[in-house]
């Protein structure tokens, strides 16, 4: 058994960067229910017949500090994991060797009940590598469920401000004008209003939570 880096043996830790802007399992129903598709915010007439604008939530997310801050800290706890598994890996890896060596020479009651004890220190390593995946994805989930509620705040603002009958996420729409990107629009709102409100990073309780989003908007 070796645990090789970012968990992948570990039943499909991802090797690709932590935070996934696009992901939507992380993201609550109703909140992305609101960043698509914020509808009929305003009575419809032909005054707003052009009332549509685009919203690119992922290039605004990679845009901020906070996203940035987020993917430094989820890579800086996977490697530190890791780093820890493997190191009692590689002691379990010596103990197997060394008792695959004695197997060859001699057998006995002694023998089985070393296998015994190295079986069981290879299952709690394995269950501890599952435990650290776990609360590394609510870790995830509660950097960006933070996140993603505050983009939908002010998106929310932009809406309220503006003539609009509909805001739709940009990976929804097959061709628009870029006349209509309010992208840049809702990354400025975002930085006056959470710019200065970091992100809360604590990881206490993960282990006992679910992955899904944690934490609100910045107060």
């Amino acid at each position: 058994m070796k645990i090789e880096a970012h968990f992948d043996v570990l039943d499909g830790m991802p090797s690709a960067t932590p935070l996934d802007p696009t992901a939507q399992s992380g993201i609550p129903h109703a909140m992305r229910s609101a960043v698509l598709a914020l509808a009929l915010l305003v009575p419809a007439s032909p005054a707003y017949a052009e009332g549509w604008a685009v919203f690119n939530l992922q290039q605004a997310m990679e845009k901020t500090k906070h996203f940035k801050e987020a993917q430094a800290a989820l890579e800086k706890e996977l490697k530190s994991s890791t780093s820890a598994l493997e190191k009692k890996q590689a002691g379990l890896d010596k103990r197997r060797e060394s008792l695959e060596a004695k197997k060859s020479m001699a057998a006995g009651k002694a023998l089985a009940e070393e296998e015994q004890a190295l079986v069981k220190d290879e299952q709690a390593l394995a269950q501890a590598a599952r435990q650290a995946r776990r609360e590394l994805g609510a870790f995830e989930q509660k950097l960006k469920g933070q996140i993603f509620q505050r983009m939908d705040l002010a998106v929310q603002q932009i809406a309220a401000q503006g003539d609009y009958d509909f805001i739709v996420e940009a990976s929804k729409s097959l061709y628009h004008k870029p006349a209509i990107d309010i992208t840049k629009k809702v990354l400025k709102v975002y930085r006056a209003k959470f710019g200065d409100k970091p992100l809360d990073m604590s990881k206490a309780q993960l282990s006992q939570r679910g992955p899904g989003p944690r934490g609100g908007p910045g107060k």
